[in-house]
């Protein structure tokens, strides 16, 4: 009843004809297993599921697809849907198709098909996150996991690794909030000590060589001590 009536986007008159029964059966049985009549599919009986009607009304009447949809009491996703499966060219469609993250077929394969991420579909259009979530939200596909659209979300670009002009390695990404930087020595000494231990400590190299980030290499200390070791001659680190 359930996969008839909300997935299949039938009415209960179909439902009936479909099962053998009488319309009241179905509504009887909709509210035995509490799931909820939607009143604009019972007003009109599903006539945007009529070919006949969306051509008068699109084709020969010149309504645009949002009044078909007020008009018949559904959404103008529904009317598009059915336009396009009794093959009525909706106008804008072809120019869609010039404007890739537009169009519900591209995203759905670069997002879901290739397994791009969002700046990736973004970079592939030549549009941003932002645009990509906007269209896919529009056309309802679903996103992989909520990591992957909080990234998307700040993301601008990729990490790249990079060693500074003072030796220092460190891994950088452009997000919407500018250029952001992590040291790889503070990295390690997380990873090492826990980011409690590291959190406004110094991460220091022992031998003073900015790049040789192995674990025995580094120490935490405070501030103070850091500074009391590069006043007698210790060097200073990060």
């Amino acid at each position: 009843m359930r996969d008839l009536y909300v997935d299949e986007e039938l009415t209960s008159r179909e439902v009936a004809e479909r099962l053998g029964c009488s319309k009241s059966t179905v509504l009887d049985w909709l509210d035995k297993l509490g799931i909820p009549k939607d009143p604009a599919y019972e007003v009109h009986d599903g006539e945007w599921k009529d070919e006949g009607r969306l051509r008068q009304m699109y084709l020969v009447e010149g309504k645009p697809t949002s009044q078909i949809a007020e008009e018949l009491g559904c959404t103008t996703s529904v009317v598009c849907k059915y336009m396009d499966r009794f093959g009525i060219e909706r106008e804008g469609r072809k120019a869609r198709k010039d404007v890739p993250f537009r169009d519900e077929d591209t995203l759905r394969t670069l997002y879901w098909d290739e397994g791009m991420s969002i700046p990736e579909v973004a970079d592939e259009t030549g549009s941003s996150a932002t645009t990509i979530r906007k269209w896919m939200d529009h056309y309802g596909i679903e996103r992989r996991d909520h990591a992957d659209a909080a990234a998307s979300a700040v993301r601008v670009g990729y990490a790249t690794f990079t060693t500074g002009s003072d030796g220092y390695e460190f891994w950088q990404s452009r997000t919407k909030d500018g250029l952001k930087h992590l040291y790889v020595h503070r990295l390690l000494a997380v990873s090492e000590y826990g980011f409690d231990a590291v959190c406004g400590q110094v991460v220091h190299h022992k031998n003073e060589v900015k790049w040789d980030n192995r674990a025995e290499n580094i120490e935490v200390m405070d501030t103070r001590e850091h500074t009391r070791l590069h006043q007698n001659g210790g060097g200073a680190d990060a």
